[in-house]
């Protein structure tokens, strides 16, 4: 009974952590949506305006995240254990992973590729055109 009672509170935290981590990264990118009623945020909305945000990153992502909500909340702080346990928490954890993955480092990385394969490119064309006369010590007929 005790190792169970540990589990569910190692679990109740990484739930808790992970969805603080969400929700700082909705309140970082200006995402969250209020509910207009409660004024409290409403986390499917949030996600919804994140993905907006963020047309390059694979929509699936964001429905991921989407349902990580219901997959935490539900099961893990209402008591319901059997549906929950280790696996589940590193799958929405690699999840979040790939999504700040996908959204922060990607285009960083797409970026410095781009930026190589530019200065590969001027080099190049550099490289096929031969300097006019006058240049680099030709010289030039008057």
């Amino acid at each position: 009974m005790k190792q169970k009672n540990r589990q569910a509170n190692l679990l109740v935290g990484a739930s808790a952590c992970l969805r603080k981590a969400i929700y700082e990264l909705l309140v970082y990118e200006e995402a969250v949506v209020k509910n207009d009623k409660t004024g409290h945020a409403d986390y499917q909305a949030s996600i919804k305006n994140l993905k907006t945000k963020f047309p390059s990153v694979a929509p699936e992502l964001f429905d991921a995240l989407g349902d990580i909500q219901e997959l935490a909340s539900d099961n893990v702080h209402e008591g319901s254990w059997e549906a929950w346990d280790s696996p589940k928490l590193r799958f929405i954890i690699e999840l979040a992973k790939a999504t700040l993955h996908e959204i922060y480092v990607a285009p960083e990385e797409r970026k410095e590729r781009l930026g190589v394969l530019g200065q590969m490119k001027s080099i190049f064309a550099n490289s096929k055109n031969p300097p006019a006369k006058g240049e680099e010590g030709q010289e030039t007929e008057e």
